[in-house]
This record gives C-alpha cells, structure tokens and sequence, in this order.
C-alpha cells in the first residue's frame, strides 16, 4: 500500500502524518461509497457482469456486502498507518476480530444474509476499535 511509505517518509522528516491518514480515509470512503451505491441501484446488473446469470440470486446481498467490505477496507487503512509508525496494537486488534467474524459465521449462518450481517456487525466493531484507538493515540 501507498501510504506505509509515505507515512514512514513523513515521521522521518519529524512532519505530521494524520493528514495523509485522512486524505487516504477520504478517498477510500469516496470509493467506498460509490461502490456501494452501484451494487445498491444496479445489483442484478453488477452481478451480471461480474459473475454471469447464475448468480443474480444474490443481487440483493451485494450491497450489504459492499458495506461490510467498505468497512473492512477503512478500518485497515488504520492499521497500515499505525503498522507504518510502529504501533502494532491495530493490526492485532484486526486479527482478533478476524477470528471473532469466523466464529460469528460459525454461530450465525442459517442463511446468508444472516452471514453478510453478521459481517456487517464484525466490520462495525473493527472499525469502532480503530477510531478509538486512533483518538487514544492522539491523547498520549
């Protein structure tokens, strides 16, 4: 990723770094959120191109998954920007909650909106842990 670079750069140079952080934030979530309002307007066309008539029963999923997705992918832009700056807290926070969606997805799978939600929750938390430890680091 682009950012680990360029953070390490910056902290070398003895420069702030958290608005490279929140310029990659922002356009991943510009991203984010594009992806997710295709999938949501034009599910069945998107699953269609991506993967063809069979699979246009999980149309109405996709923008849900695009969520969790969408949330997985921020919330890991935190982790490579505390990993850049040495800070390993994050990416074992990451991991935990890895294991935390497995076993979600173990308890709750009877069908799979059931799954994306489950993931949703996951990625929803991931994301809380990140910006408070974010805000926590800022502090000390």
């Amino acid at each position: 990723m682009l950012l680990l670079p360029k953070v390490i750069s910056l902290q070398k140079e003895g420069k702030q770094t958290q608005s490279l952080l929140f310029k990659y934030v922002g356009y991943i979530s510009l991203l984010c959120i594009l992806i997710i309002a295709g999938t949501a307007l034009f599910p069945e066309l998107v699953v269609e191109i991506l993967f063809g008539n069979a699979y246009t029963d999980i149309a109405p999923l996709l923008w849900k998954y695009a969520i969790a997705t969408s949330l997985f992918a921020i919330a890991n832009i935190f982790s490579y920007y505390f990993l850049s700056l040495g800070k390993y807290k994050p990416v074992i926070i990451s991991g935990v909650m890895g294991l935390a969606q497995v076993a979600l997805i173990i308890l709750y799978h009877k069908n799979l909106d059931q799954v994306v939600l489950v993931q949703i929750l996951a990625m929803t938390i991931l994301m809380i842990m990140q910006i408070i430890y974010f805000i926590a680091s800022k502090k000390s």
